[in-house]
């Protein structure tokens, strides 16, 4: 299953940070259009280190999106929030069933409302951690929450709500599984003397600098 942009902690030129969130983060801005790596370091390689283009894009990228340029981010802050929508329109892979968010609590104590429930299984479904999406809900559906939300680093507590870090990761996460699928060779048919390839999702730089 592809991890979404997800980070362990903050990135700001005071903090101790994480490499792998400082590479995750050049890797989303440099997509997006907002960091490029330094060519002197490893032939262009993404360190692990943070550097001032880092905070450069960060706030060039903030700016665009009409928020405070601070050049820091924090895991599930608006800057955080924002990159993943981006990437996500980037790859123009934003609407459908899959990306819905949930209107109510969906999971342990949740209202699970039938609309939330529908969606959430089809997403769980999408990146693996339910084999079908008519399992109904009960002690499978709830531990396939706890497994996703243990998968991608939150508290694993079963439960979704609206706007809430699980709900955004889930849909990022199926949509993640849509992209990668969409990416792989179709299988050929007996009667084709040659394989055919599906076509890949038009990437469309939405967030790109001008």
């Amino acid at each position: 299953m592809p991890i979404p942009f997800v980070l362990e902690g903050p990135i700001n030129p005071k903090a101790s940070v994480d490499g792998r969130d400082v590479v995750k983060t050049k890797r989303v801005l440099n997509e997006l259009g907002f960091f490029e790596p330094a060519p002197s370091r490893g032939g262009g390689e993404f360190t692990p280190v943070t550097e001032q283009g880092l905070f450069d894009g960060l706030k060039e990228f903030q700016q665009a999106s009409g928020l405070t340029p601070s050049g820091e981010i924090t895991p599930g802050d608006k800057t955080a929030r924002g990159l993943r929508a981006a990437l996500g329109e980037a790859k123009g892979t934003r609407g459908g069933a899959t990306s819905q968010g949930v209107e109510e609590s969906v999971g342990a104590g949740g209202t699970n409302s039938a609309f939330d429930l529908g969606n959430v299984a089809k997403q769980l479904v999408a990146n693996g951690h339910l084999p079908d999406a008519d399992v109904g809900f009960g002690a499978q559906f709830k531990n396939a929450i706890r497994a996703f939300q243990a998968d991608v680093g939150l508290k694993p507590d079963g439960l979704i709500k609206p706007g809430g870090e699980t709900a955004e990761l889930l849909a990022d996460a199926a949509l993640g599984e849509q992209i990668a699928q969409a990416k792989l060779p179709a299988s050929p048919t007996p009667a084709q003397a040659t394989p055919l390839l599906s076509a890949s999702p038009q990437t469309t730089m939405l967030w790109r600098r001008q």
